[in-house]
């Protein structure tokens, strides 16, 4: 699901110069919100980071410089060496944000990001999970409201959400203030979980945590009427 997201984005945006990466902080840390400055090294070659982006996040954002939580984090890292393959010549800038974070930090991120697209020709990629830790039923009825919130633009909605819909209401709520910001039109591309993904059944010990969900949501222009 992956590839394919970032190989159709390659193939309508081969301009990109920076792709922003916001996503889930799962590990404890000192800070809500955290970023590094330093490069990364992928099986495809050095991909760098767009300094002058990470210093905005700390100053404008209040994020933390701290390179170990964003190197093993998966939801960033895991990201990574899609951009290095999908987007050769282009650098990145990586954003985790934590479920402490400040209430207000969704409305921040997706102003922030709107200035920074006025610079730079960027794609702005929000990595988060979806509905956690519950059985196929549940799950399909969670994924259910996500869908329905996230192509509604409902705020409201997503910011009550927890684990049962999504791992960070914080990212997926930028996300859509993202899009709404720019005049974009929410889509879904794509949507499974990890008993359809792997193909075993629900009764095996490989879901003894339940389930994980996800999607593939994008933000394109609307056409004029």
């Amino acid at each position: 699901m992956a590839a394919s997201f970032f190989k159709t984005a390659a193939m309508t945006r081969s301009e990109t110069e920076t792709v922003v990466i916001v996503s889930t902080l799962h590990y404890s840390a000192k800070a809500p919100v955290i970023t590094s400055s330093l490069d990364w090294s992928t099986p495809f070659g050095k991909l760098s980071t767009d300094k002058s982006i990470t210093e905005r996040f700390i100053s404008e954002l209040g994020a933390e410089e701290n390179s170990k939580t964003v190197q093993y984090d998966h939801s960033a890292s895991a990201v990574i060496p899609f951009v290095k393959y999908y987007f050769p010549e282009a650098d990145t800038a990586c954003l985790l944000v934590g479920s402490f974070a400040d209430k207000n930090i969704s409305e921040d991120i997706s102003k922030l990001l709107m200035e920074i697209s006025q610079e730079k020709k960027c794609l702005f990629v929000f990595s988060v999970d979806f509905s956690h830790y519950l059985e196929p039923n549940e799950t399909d009825k969670h994924d259910m409201e996500t869908r329905n919130a996230v192509l509604s633009g409902d705020i409201d909605s997503i910011n009550q959400m927890t684990d049962a819909n999504v791992d960070s209401y914080r990212c997926l709520g930028a996300f859509v203030r993202l899009c709404e910001a720019f005049n974009c039109e929410i889509v879904e591309l794509d949507h499974s979980n990890s008993m359809e993904i792997t193909d075993i059944p629900y009764d095996n010990v490989t879901y003894g945590e339940g389930l994980t969900s996800y999607f593939i949501f994008s933000g394109e222009k609307k056409k004029p009427e």
